[in-house]
């Protein structure tokens, strides 16, 4: 499993508004629901 330390230590934001994501509330909604199910456990090793 990923720690979260290690991601936030790397992640930063972008650098321009037009490479910034924004997610609807029905969309992260989506994901989080997916993460909860395992839905993405084979991406992490």
């Amino acid at each position: 499993m990923v720690s979260t330390r290690k991601v936030a230590a790397t992640w930063s934001p972008p650098r321009d508004r037009a490479t910034a994501r924004a997610w609807t509330r029905a969309e992260l909604a989506a994901f989080l629901d997916g993460a909860k199910s395992g839905e993405f456990d084979h991406l992490v090793d």
